[in-house]
């Protein structure tokens, strides 16, 4: 018999997947509720995704919104709009209802949004419907449900918007509809809807508190946590999970620490596609159209560029050695007479090279405007679609903030690896050992805001939001400590990451005793190979940077001249070839004055190029112009301005002329 699973997430959906792969369950389907819906709807019918209703806000910007036509162009809107969309049809509002008010400010943002849903709505594929759309479609197609789904089961959730709850109370008349709670709480209307509900016992973890000294330090305990846990044998990967209420505060440090660590983390919510080669190219673009020209910047981006566009294969990896160091090449006039300079004729790769760089300096010179056919030019694949997204996220003068929030799905596979999840998505896929992190009044519960277009004086937040964060992060607390049967562990920090103290979390477990982490503290287990090296002092004096760095401390409190203090071997080369240079006035001054300056300038040939300003570089025909146009003008104005003109003219008059 057909089966259907009603998932909350996509982590949920590869898990249910998975395990129905394992028992051979033919004709099961796991599916989101929005999309069982639309299926029922009709065959060709989809909800609104929030990549294409970003999309059409964005192109409905350019039409009058009427109040809110003072705010359209911020880089925010687009997700502010967005959110504001999503929350109301999943909550089934209906904004022409809202706006029989006497309150004109009330009625006029009401009506502002009112515009804005049927703009986007105009611009939205007409196979897409909101919520409420496909549920009256989907009620009048009720006798297939049971056809298309068989008995269905609602799994791993601890509540569903109440756009969806008349379908699913009559779903149960025509066919076997179960809610299978678990362990966890029961919304009051599923039995008030008389929806059978199968329950069980909650688990009895082993809970313990660790009070650790800041964000970084708690992720650093969570890796050693989760190495103790594999390296004892009690666990295996897929059994392991860390989460948050939101985890992005801690993405950067957990990233460092798998890479260190060597182990593998499945970031459920995506990782940030700027820590990706394709989200570094996307930047580095958007980094010379938003602030210009420079060498370091375009230097940068062609790197990106010949490692992932094949039309500059061709240009070598070294070709930035023929740019002057002291030229920063400001703007695309520079760079088009430099790279007029590198053509050799005698050299066929030189001259494609040239053209391809050439190429993309006129591409680059269109300028911020036009972002969009700039990177259709340059990008291609994940990159472009990148470009894309963060386009529709925002307008082009915010590509450096859109593209920082972006997030791709993670390539780690999660069925056999650590996951590190939001909470929401963990009450929906438990695992056996858990550690919670980011347990302080400030992270968990969340603090609910405000709706950036409807706030709580036009729309009460009850009606605009029946299922706010806070309690949200609550009830997923509660569920995370029914579902995990071997240990859960909740940790704090005592101060964030700019040295504030925190407080603690309401919902952070009163133990009888918390364990308190020194930050400097030697670990059981070792995180990774920095952490070990940490953990074992004798075992770093041994290595050849721990000598040399004993060696630099002994050196820099000894009196005697040593290697550490610049002292060198007679008649060293580099010394010698620095010396026997010519000299000039500028550079004895040097040698006498400051002889490491002199050793770091006409040895080392250090040097810091300046990019406050482009210097002014002209080869010798144009100054040759330049002279003889001078002494060309001087004569004229004498001419004129003399009598008997240049012939009579005394010295001091040519001068000044």
């Amino acid at each position: 018999m057909r089966e259907t699973f009603v998932i909350h997430s996509r982590l949920s959906w590869r898990q249910v997947r998975g395990s129905a792969a394992i028992k051979r369950q033919h004709g099961l389907q796991a599916i989101a509720i929005e999309h069982l819906v639309a299926r029922l709807a009709g065959g060709f019918l989809q909800p609104i995704n929030s990549d294409s209703l970003k999309e059409a806000i964005g192109e409905a910007v350019a039409m009058d919104l009427g109040e809110l036509n003072q705010i359209k162009t911020l880089p925010g809107f687009p997700r502010a709009a967005a959110s504001t969309l999503e929350k109301a049809w999943a909550a089934g509002l209906k904004f022409n209802e809202l706006a029989n008010t006497t309150d004109a400010p009330v009625r006029a943002r009401i009506d502002a949004v009112t515009r804005l849903e049927a703009r986007v709505l105009e611009r939205l594929p007409t196979s897409m419907r909101r919520p409420a759309d496909l549920v009256a479609l989907a009620l009048q197609r009720l006798q297939y449900a049971r056809a298309l789904f068989g008995a269905i089961r609602v799994v791993g959730r601890t509540e569903m918007s109440p756009v969806w709850r008349p379908f699913l109370a009559a779903l149960k008349d025509v066919t076997d509809v179960q809610w299978v709670a678990g362990p966890r709480q029961v919304p009051a209307w599923v039995r008030a809807f008389g929806i059978a509900v199968v329950e069980t016992a909650p688990e009895n973890p082993e809970i313990k508190t660790e009070s650790c000294a800041s964000p970084r330090h708690e992720a650093l305990e969570a890796m050693r946590w989760a190495r103790a846990l594999l390296a004892s044998g009690q666990a295996k990967p897929e059994e392991i999970a860390i989460a948050a209420a939101w985890p992005a505060e801690w993405d950067d440090h957990l990233q460092a620490l798998s890479d260190m660590a060597g182990i593998d983390l499945h970031f459920v919510h995506g990782r940030k596609a700027v820590s990706t080669q394709e989200g570094q190219l996307a930047a580095a673009l958007g980094e010379v159209l938003l602030r210009g020209f420079s060498q370091a910047r375009m230097t940068r981006l062609i790197a990106l560029l010949r490692s992932q566009n094949p039309d500059f294969k061709v240009v070598h990896g070294d070709w930035w050695r023929a740019l002057p160091e002291d030229a920063p090449l400001l703007d695309a006039a520079s760079w088009r007479g430099i790279l007029a300079a590198m053509v050799k004729p005698d050299n066929a790769s030189s001259e494609a090279e040239v053209r391809v760089l050439g190429h993309l300096v006129e591409t680059l010179a269109l300028g911020l405007r036009k972002a969009g056919e700039i990177g259709d030019i340059l990008l291609s694949g994940r990159s472009l679609a990148i470009w894309e997204k963060a386009l529709t996220e925002g307008p082009p003068e915010a590509l450096d903030v859109t593209l920082v929030s972006l997030r791709l799905p993670d390539q780690v596979a999660q069925e056999a690896n650590i996951i590190w999840a939001p909470a929401a998505s963990l009450t929906a896929a438990p695992r056996l050992w858990v550690r919670l992190v980011g347990l302080t009044s400030r992270a968990w519960p969340r603090h609910q805001a405000e709706d950036a277009l409807l706030p709580n004086h036009i729309v009460d937040s009850s009606l605009l939001d029946p299922l706010p964060v806070h309690q949200a992060d609550r009830r997923d607390f509660e569920t995370i400590l029914k579902t995990t049967s071997r240990q859960v562990v909740c940790s704090r920090a005592r101060r964030d990451a700019q040295g504030r103290i925190n407080g603690v979390s309401p919902l952070y477990p009163r133990v009888p005793e918390e364990i308190y982490r020194h930050r400097a503290r030697i670990p059981e287990h070792a995180a990774g190979w920095a952490d070990r090296l940490f953990a074992r002092p004798a075992e770093f004096d041994g290595m050849p940077l721990a000598r040399s760095a004993r060696s630099c401390w002994s050196d820099w409190h000894a009196e005697r001249l040593t290697a550490h203090d610049g002292l060198m071997r007679a008649n060293h080369p580099l010394i010698v070839a620095s010396l026997n240079r010519r000299q000039s006035a500028t550079s004895l001054t040097k040698l006498l004055r400051d002889p490491l300056g002199y050793l770091w300038t006409y040895g080392f040939r250090w040097q810091e190029p300046g990019e406050t300003e482009e210097p002014l570089q002209l080869d010798p025909l144009a100054i040759g112009g330049i002279l003889h146009a001078t002494l060309e003008r001087a004569v004229s104005d004498l001419e004129l301005a003399k009598p008997g003109g240049f012939r009579n003219a005394d010295e001091s008059s040519i001068a000044d002329a």
